[in-house]
């Protein structure tokens, strides 16, 4: 279940991203690199924003890996992109995503992303794939939003020795903004040979400029902390996790936002 989770998954970066997803689906966050890890999520920005994340286990030998999104928003949709890095010794990889998501109604929003994926390690040369992703999220009333979103929607694959079929994922969840300052979200998780896996996420804004998302998943049978501050087009994030077996983990980031939609 781990070498799968820890590899490319949903959008090619950690452990992290899945205990973020969530926070896509809930407009109190306003992260850009939160938001580009659901297809769809890009739609319910509405500001230019750039940001960057890291990733990394205490341990010694741990890979780091960075995030960097930034996101363009048109009155014809918004427009966002990526880049990821995992590396660790000889190993490294690598994926750059273009990904477009627009309203289309007032109670549907979708997205679809094409991601370029490159890994190798020295000596042994490199391999690349292309997948797809596509997400929906359905606003069912003010309040209550539900998603259902693909990643590698049409199974590409890596060559090595033989071809390799990255596996699928599909998630689907339910999110309930329960006040101006608070969120609820759960979530089903199912990839290609692992187990379903579930996720529960709550998303707090304890003040005009600190928020906080806490999230369990029992994939990992962790729980994960993450703490946002915002002053103006600055926010700056910390995240704090402890999965079993593999130990504490730390997610620092930093973003800029500015330019409204109504400027362009």
């Amino acid at each position: 279940m781990l070498s799968g989770m820890t590899g490319w998954g949903q959008t090619g970066s950690g452990i992290a991203e899945r205990f973020l997803t969530e926070a896509g689906l809930l407009p109190l966050s306003g992260d850009v690199c939160t938001a580009n890890l659901h297809p769809a999520g890009p739609a319910a920005l509405q500001e230019f924003s750039i940001g960057v994340q890291s990733e990394k286990f205490a341990w010694p030998d741990a890979p780091l890996h960075l995030r960097t999104a930034a996101l363009l928003p048109a009155r014809s949709g918004h427009f966002s992109f990526h880049v990821q890095y995992s590396g660790l010794g000889t190993y490294t990889a690598l994926q750059a995503g273009l990904g477009y998501a627009r309203s289309l109604a007032s109670w549907c929003d979708i997205g679809v992303r094409f991601s370029y994926n490159a890994s190798g390690i020295q000596g042994y040369g490199r391999v690349s794939s292309i997948p797809v992703d596509f997400g929906v999220v359905f606003r069912l009333n003010d309040k209550l939003r539900s998603d259902v979103a693909c990643w590698n929607l049409f199974g590409a694959k890596q060559k090595y020795s033989e071809p390799y079929a990255i596996p699928r994922q599909v998630r689907s969840g339910l999110a309930y903004q329960l006040s101006d300052a608070a969120g609820l979200a759960f979530s089903a998780h199912l990839e290609e040979g692992s187990p379903l896996y579930g996720q529960v996420s709550v998303f707090y804004r304890f003040h005009s400029r600190m928020s906080t998302l806490i999230a369990y998943s029992t994939a990992y049978h962790g729980i994960f902390l993450f703490v946002y501050y915002k002053n103006q087009g600055l926010r700056i994030s910390l995240g704090f996790g402890y999965l079993h077996p593999l130990g504490a983990l730390g997610v620092p980031g930093i973003q800029y936002t500015t330019l409204h939609t109504d400027d362009l």
